[in-house]
């Protein structure tokens, strides 16, 4: 279920697709998410100088378009301009199971109790 809610939300654009990234990231279990934290560390550890430097350059040229994209997202929504087939595949989207217990169960429960809605991880193959 919670790869057909993310692979949902990759199809609204990059943006969408960039939030489904991180969302990738924060369905993780803790064990999980540690390891890659202590590999990615290793790995950056490892590197020349000039490397983390280009590391550096990618990961601003990448926010820096990731900001421009939103820009242009606050701008069309400042100047009234609606994306009619974006606005389709939304309501489309909301329609589907997953995404009515995404909105429905899952955001409150992470909310309110700050936890994954009960079992859900190892029953349902989150």
């Amino acid at each position: 279920m919670r790869r057909q809610l993310l692979e949902e939300f990759r199809t609204f654009g990059e943006i969408a697709s960039w939030g489904a990234d991180i969302g990738e990231f924060l369905f993780m279990d803790h064990k999980s998410r540690m390891k890659l934290f202590s590999s990615e560390k290793k790995r950056i550890q490892r590197m020349s100088a000039y490397e983390r430097r280009e590391l550096e350059t990618d990961l601003q040229k990448e926010l820096d378009r990731l900001k421009n994209l939103h820009k242009a997202d606050i701008q069309s929504d400042i100047e009234g301009k609606i994306d009619k087939e974006l606005e389709e595949k939304l309501r489309g989207a909301l329609r589907k199971p997953e995404m009515v217990f995404f909105f429905k169960v899952w955001i409150p429960c992470w909310f309110l109790y700050g936890d994954y809605p009960a079992g859900c991880l190892d029953v349902q193959g989150w």
